[in-house]
């Protein structure tokens, strides 16, 4: 019995604890610190690189070709549509598109409807003029 007393009464070396916290500072710079640097640079290197008529995506979802750069403010005007110009800070832009993106976007043609799809509305079409 006298055995687990001895073990129990044993303490670790203040040199462990010291240790740890390093070891977990050293992880926390590795897996956190670092490759967040490593997007913040690549995100900077994005914003420096833009010109005027590339296309962007904003982070709200917006899709439009960059008209005007205004470096004093920090701003960029971007055409969303014909005609329709918007003013926003560059920190907006989340990606930097290929040009023709928007076109291929604009003139998309939307896909034919299947058989089964007109089929069914054709079928609810039925049911809703019958109840009426």
């Amino acid at each position: 019995m006298n055995l687990f007393l001895d073990a129990a009464q044993q303490q670790q070396s203040p040199f462990f604890l010291i240790i740890l916290v390093v070891i977990m500072f050293a992880f926390i710079y590795f897996f956190q610190w670092r490759p967040n640097k490593k997007r913040q640079a690549e995100y900077k290197k994005l914003l420096e690189s833009l010109e005027v008529g590339g296309e962007v995506l904003l982070s709200g979802g917006l899709i439009g070709t960059i008209t005007k750069l205004r470096t004093e403010d920090d701003l960029v005007q971007i055409e969303i549509s014909k005609g329709v110009q918007i003013t926003t800070k560059r920190g907006f832009i989340m990606q930097v598109l290929p040009n023709g993106t928007i076109d291929s976007i604009v003139n998309e043609k939307p896909a034919k409807k299947s058989k089964e799809e007109k089929a069914t509305k054709e079928a609810a079409e039925k049911a809703d003029s019958t109840q009426a």
